[in-house]
Formats: structure tokens, C-alpha cells, sequence
């Protein structure tokens, strides 16, 4: 089960920064706006998770094909779960 876990949120974490960084699926600033909000609120509500998976979210997902804002709000509450 905790495999299974760490998979989804993985595969979640990847797909907001990859719709993030490529604007799929956001029309304008208002639609970015709003993912991104949702995007905080996940990292929030799965902070526990994402902590525990650290090391594979910064290989696979916060790496150079991510945006700058999508890692410093990944900074961010890295640094606040410190």
C-alpha cells in the first residue's frame, strides 16, 4: 500500500509541474493562477508523502524541464517542513 502511495504521488506531483511548465490545458494567467493554487494545496495536504519521497521527486520531476516558480514553490515548503 505505501508503494502505491508513493506511485500516485508521484505520478501527481509530475503531472502538475509537467501542465505547468507546458501551459496544457491552461487557456490564460487566470487558468495557470488557479492550478498553481491547486498544485500549493496538494503539496500541502501530501506534505508527509512528498517529504518521504524527496530524493525521487527532485531526480524525476523538479529538475530542469520544470519551471522556476514550480521549484521554488517546492523550495518553499521543503524548507518550511524542515
Amino acid at each position: 500500500m505505501l508503494q502505491e502511495q508513493r506511485e500516485v504521488v508521484v505520478a501527481t506531483t509530475r503531472h502538475f509541474v509537467r501542465l505547468l511548465s507546458s501551459h496544457q490545458g491552461t487557456k490564460g494567467d487566470l487558468d495557470r493562477a488557479w492550478l498553481m493554487g491547486r498544485f500549493k494545496e496538494f503539496l500541502r495536504t501530501y506534505r508527509a508523502q512528498i517529504m518521504g519521497n524527496l530524493d525521487t521527486l527532485e531526480s524525476l520531476v523538479f529538475n530542469e524541464a520544470s519551471t522556476e516558480d514550480t521549484r521554488l514553490v517546492f523550495a518553499s515548503m521543503r524548507s518550511l517542513s524542515a
